[in-house]
């Protein structure tokens, strides 16, 4: 079972093997305020020095006057002052704008675009301000109104502290738990009740803990006996997320009799580390003590929850999740896996391919032309996502779902019905290329008919094509080939392959032509105008939709053509696409609302 010397040691070697993700644990536990609220002291002080800079206290001074108009504002609207409510949002807002034009910081614009108004919109209070408006339009009172925002904020309070705040502590124990057993413990076990369908059982659990607990607090010795005796709770839950909160409670307390002195004792031994903490404010704790501390106190439930199975006290059958403590045999995990392993062994190995076309294939993705492999190619590594998720499980790294208690095991892996592992050809990609352009070009002409109400053909080049919509996709098709079997690498290096196009394509155009075709600035969160933070992650999620849905289709339509079609089509929009790159050279397509000239630095600097 293990002593105390034992159990510390291998604490520390899971902390050690699991840094990462338990570290995450404890850092969104503070957060949350759910424990070890007391490791961001060193926050706190940094926030309250009083050796502030000018701008600094310029800036809280900001912060601190921009509160109070809102409160101000919430104030004016509850009293059914709407009007003059809606006329301080709007002077706030004005001001807000003005301000972030005076400073000169650039990239905080508050004057245009989206994200900028919806900043605007929640600092002035003028989102609250239309809200309220529309209860007095379908004709609810002063009194009615006060009565629903007072009952929207208890419940956005409430609701986080019941399904979040008060509930994450068994979250976190179950990660500790599989962090003990096994090599391998991804984020997505933060959703293992979700999964599990069992999150609101696990917060019921949570919360009758916390009553009993709070009622037995209002006596000095049950503040002090009860926080022992109902220790294993989150433990038990995170074991078994089905069980009732009455068994849950019951079982803790059986469990902990004759062991509450004992956990006292435990707990005292990370004195030092306790003091440590307080020395340094907290960080000693944040980084490293409280992973240690909580992993010790695991191990310490796996040596209770052994100890009651051996005395055999009552209710002992709620210990059922086996395979969180140790690992199943290989044989058991064959047999349960066995489609996955099927999956596995089917799975050729595509053809390696030497020179220059391996290379291209293996790290771009594409291929000269649609091969009658491909189509085989296509099909096996859609089978192989099917074994990605339940690889690990197999080999008895992970915590194997398919034996897991709880209804999670109903679930089975099903592969991809779209196919976006695949390699395009050259005529696909050039298919694309002039799709992705035009349907960037049919999205800015459609907003710009949509604000002004007049036809306005966008770009520099004078066809239904803007080619940066074009290139990015392609880019991000070909470039970000290697990571499509991770999704937010994909979102991340998307953004930042948008992002670098976007600005060198405006720098190159206003060199070249003196011109700006778009200019972000006022933006919130712009870089000297040409690329902004809502824009670029707009391309992220529509690169993901590019990229995991939109391509695939278009390529699977594409391959249904005839082959010799294909390459008419091609060379027929790269003739009218040069012809019009050409004319466009000297002629560029401009005008009220398409480019506006610019004295700009970067022709200036050029010439001097």
């Amino acid at each position: 079972m293990g002593t105390r010397k034992e159990m510390k040691k291998r604490a520390r070697s899971t902390v050690l093997h699991h840094y990462g993700i338990l570290l995450a644990v404890c850092l969104l536990a503070a957060f949350f305020g759910t424990e070890f609220a007391d490791s961001l002291d060193f926050v706190n002080l940094s926030t309250k020095s009083k050796t502030k800079t000018h701008e600094k206290i310029l800036i809280d001074n900001t912060i601190e006057s921009q509160g109070n108009e809102l409160l101000h504002v919430v104030k004016e609207v509850l009293k059914g002052n709407l009007e003059q409510g809606e006329q301080e949002a709007n002077i706030i807002k004005k001001n807000a704008v003005e301000s972030s034009k005076e400073s000169g910081n650039k990239v905080l614009g508050r004057s245009r675009g989206h994200l900028a108004e919806i900043v605007n919109g929640v600092t002035s209070g003028s989102i609250f301000v239309k809200i309220v408006r529309i209860f007095y339009q379908i004709g609810l009172s002063k009194d009615a109104i006060i009565g629903i925002v007072v009952i929207v904020i208890m419940t956005i309070i409430v609701g986080f502290w019941f399904l979040i705040k008060n509930t994450y502590k068994a979250v976190a124990r179950r990660i500790f738990l599989e962090c003990r057993t096994y090599e391998r413990v991804t984020p997505q076990r933060f959703l293992f009740f979700i999964k599990a369908r069992k999150w609101i059982n696990v917060c019921v659990n949570m919360l009758m803990q916390y009553i009993f607990y709070f009622l037995w607090s209002l006596t000095i010795v049950g503040a002090v006996v009860k926080r022992y005796s109902y220790y294993m709770v989150p433990y038990i839950v995170a074991e078994n997320p089905d069980i009732h909160w009455k068994d849950c409670i019951n079982l803790s307390r059986k469990m902990m009799n004759g062991h509450k002195f004992e956990c006292f004792v435990y707990e005292l031994t990370f004195l030092w580390w306790d003091i440590l903490g307080i020395v340094t404010l907290g960080l000693t704790d944040l980084f490293y003590a409280n992973a240690y501390k909580t992993a010790f106190f695991s191990e310490y439930y796996t040596k209770i929850r052994s100890l009651a199975i051996e005395n055999n006290i009552e209710n002992t059958s709620i210990f059922n999740d086996i395979y969180l403590f140790e690992k199943a045999d290989t044989n058991l995990l064959k047999e349960k896996y066995a489609d996955v392993i099927k999956i596995r062994e089917e799975v050729e190995i595509e053809p390696q391919y030497k020179g220059l076309r391996g290379f291209i294939e293996k790290n771009f993705g594409i291929t000269l032309h649609n091969r009658p492999d491909e189509e085989r190619f296509q099909t096996e590594k859609e089978r192989e996502l099917a074994v990605i998720a339940a690889e690990a499980a197999v080999e008895g790294k992970a915590y194997p779902d398919r034996l897991s208690p709880n209804m999670i095991t109903q679930k089975k892996e099903r592969p991809l019905k779209i196919h976006y592992l695949r390699r395009y050809s050259v005529a696909s990609l050039i298919f694309m290329f002039f799709i992705f352009s035009f349907l960037g070009w049919t999205w800015e002409v459609s907003i710009h008919l949509f604000k002004r109400g007049i036809f306005i053909n966008r770009g520099v080049l004078h066809g239904p094509w803007l080619p940066i919509y074009g290139s990015g996709g392609i880019l991000i098709l070909v470039l970000l080939y290697r990571l499509r079997k991770w999704p937010i690498l994909e979102f991340l290096a998307t953004i930042l392959i948008c992002g670098v196009v976007e600005y060198f394509t405006s720098y190159y155009l206003e060199l070249t032509k003196g011109m700006r075709w778009w200019d972000y600035s006022g933006y919130f969160l712009n870089l000297n105008g040409r690329i902004c933070a809502e824009g670029l992650f707009v391309f992220g999620v529509g690169g993901m939709a590019l990229v995991y849905i939109v391509a695939p289709i278009i390529d699977s339509l594409f391959r249904r053509v005839n082959a010799k079609f294909t390459i008419i089509i091609c060379i027929v929009l790269l003739t009218l696409f040069i012809s019009d790159q050409i004319y466009s050279s000297k002629y560029p397509n401009s005008g009220k609302g398409i480019a506006k000239k610019v004295n700009t630095s970067v022709q200036l600097n050029m010439k001097s």
